[in-house]
């Protein structure tokens, strides 16, 4: 499976999907513990009243500040989706990002997550095809790490 990121700069849209060798509900617990999210993404995560459908909490960029984040589904241990705000901001606004995950089971021991990122097209042009070509290289990287910290390598 290809795996590489795949950018769809007219619709300001990222997917990627990677393969975990994991269970489904494996996968989810990492996806969605704070804890566990600071192992993968690299950065601390914080939700006050913990992770859960309109839950408001932080993702820190270690060295350039706290992005907020709000959980606007959480359909467990399907679909998560955060909306994604910009580093610095209280809250995530009408330029945050919408992250989707949705985990589909591959048998008893593999799932299948795919991560969409939209919100790149009320961008202009060229701002976009920056933002989102460093954004592929943010998935790349973090849903590889993703990958490495469920399988435990």
């Amino acid at each position: 499976m290809d795996t590489t990121p795949t950018a769809d700069f007219d619709a300001g849209r990222i997917t990627r999907t990677v393969r975990v060798a994991a269970s489904q509900r494996e996968t989810w617990a990492a996806l969605t513990d704070p804890a566990a999210i600071e192992q993968w993404w690299g950065h601390p995560a914080v939700f006050p009243d913990g992770v859960r459908e309109g839950a408001e909490g932080t993702f820190e960029w270690v060295g350039h500040g706290l992005m907020p984040m709000r959980v606007e589904r959480f359909d467990e241990p399907h679909h998560f989706d955060l909306l994604w705000g910009d580093v610095g901001t209280d809250a995530p606004g009408e330029d945050a990002s919408l992250v989707q995950f949705t985990l589909e089971p591959e048998g008893p021991d593999h799932t299948l997550v795919t991560v969409v990122e939209s919100g790149f097209d009320r961008l202009e042009t060229a701002d976009r095809r920056a933002a989102m070509e460093e954004n592929v290289k943010g998935w790349t990287n973090v849903l590889d790490s993703f990958v490495a910290h469920v399988e435990g390598q």
